[in-house]
């Protein structure tokens, strides 16, 4: 990708559908030219035509293949079209962004402008940003250099007695394993119902997202927030992890635990512990990069626990102050729209344990990045685009 030589606009979603969030470890290739434009946000497979995006790639269109002066006037149209195939009929068409070419009748002055803009941005709470909840509009955004930004703090939060995220590592009284039993049938795979993708795109989508079984899955969640916390970034949860099985899947799920009782979905990973092995040249303390090479798949040791890694998709997302970060470790399933999992079903005979000692302690960490300020108030849950809500269960060992 660094090889790219032509001016290039590229947008996604980080809990897109259909291709997932993993779209972003490729971002920090591109090339760093005022010419290479990059726009990421929550939300769905369509999202690369919010109204937002949708004039930002238009004005690129313009600009260097039409080389004309950006027109909005012939967006204005075609708007409601877009947004009734995407919405529904029975939605109102999103806003749209002023137009900040209309004072220019230069080409190489609107050039400029367009150039001056951010390598990377970053549309924040989308599905938030107007009277409607869930309609395709941000609340702010982050002007960055690069994905991810360089001043992102990798910030750890270790695995605790009760089902708590601490930033302090375990002492050696406090050490402890909790125990689950995973089991892939114990929720819908999919949290919207049939095989269609367009229900995905709604408004306010009808999402069946349960809760997690007791029993199947272990979480753990910080207190709530003394300050608001925006992460930007990948993510890693490093397990110290025990099977009965010699091969186990692993989903991991970040959420936010609100103040007012609800859970709003943020990010996923997964990793069938096999395929445990890294890439030590490319992972980095908040990317972990299997090989995924047969040679270098290997059972786990019977007995013992081993050190599994399972990388979290980008994501950027304001958790706010009186807010907890929780992270769940379950069997893969009930949390994507359309996904399945080619994974072997276990009926519940599985035990999967996660070390929480001082010499084996499991943590995650996330991209925080320091001194953003999001808008004062929690969003509407739900409202976020791609991020389902649901009413916040703590699972058996208090998570």
């Amino acid at each position: 990708m660094r090889k790219i030589a032509v001016p290039t606009f590229l947008a996604s979603a980080f809990q897109d559908e259909q291709t997932g969030g993993d779209f972003a470890s490729m971002l920090s290739r591109l090339p760093k030219r005022r010419d290479v434009k990059i726009t990421v946000t929550n939300g769905v497979h369509t999202s690369s035509l919010d109204p937002t995006t949708l004039w930002n790639w238009l004005a690129f269109l313009d600009l260097y293949v039409a080389e004309r002066v950006p027109d909005q006037s012939r967006l204005a149209p075609i708007a409601p079209l877009i947004y009734l195939q995407i919405l529904g009929a029975s939605a109102p068409t999103p806003p749209l962004p002023p137009d900040r070419f209309a004072d220019v009748t230069d080409y190489q002055e609107a050039k400029r402008r367009f150039e001056a803009d951010p390598h990377v941005r970053v549309l924040m709470e989308n599905g938030a940003g107007s009277p409607t909840a869930g309609l395709p509009a941000p609340t702010f955004q982050l002007a960055l250099r690069q994905w991810p930004a360089p001043q992102v703090r990798p910030t750890v939060w270790y695995f605790g007695h009760g089902g708590i995220l601490t930033p302090a590592r375990p002492s050696a009284s406090d050490d402890g394993v909790d125990g689950y039993h995973p089991d892939p049938d114990a929720r819908p795979a999919q949290t919207l119902p049939g095989q269609g993708q367009e229900q995905s795109w709604e408004v306010i989508p009808h999402y069946d997202w349960r809760p997690l079984v007791d029993g199947t899955a272990v979480a753990y969640a910080t207190p709530p927030l003394e300050r608001d916390t925006v992460v930007g970034g990948p993510g890693s949860v490093d397990l110290w992890l025990r099977s009965s099985a010699a091969d186990t899947d692993l989903q991991v799920t970040l959420t936010e635990v609100r103040s007012d009782g609800l859970e709003a979905y943020v990010q996923n990973g997964w990793l069938r512990a096999s395929h445990r092995k890294l890439d030590r040249k490319t992972s980095t303390v908040l990317a972990p990069r299997p090989t995924h090479l047969e040679r270098d798949a290997s059972p786990l040791p019977a007995g013992a626990f081993t050190k599994v890694r399972v990388g979290l998709f980008s994501v950027a997302h304001a958790f706010r102050a009186g807010s907890r970060i929780r992270i769940s470790i379950e069997a893969p399933g009930g949390d994507r729209t359309r996904w399945a999992f080619d994974t072997a079903a276990t009926h519940g005979g599985v035990l999967d344990e996660v070390s929480r000692t001082h010499a084996q302690p499991s943590r995650v960490v996330l991209s925080v990045i320091p001194g953003v300020a999001p808008p004062a108030g929690l969003p509407p849950c739900p409202g976020l685009r791609g991020q389902p809500c649901r009413t916040y269960m703590p699972t058996t060992n208090g998570g």
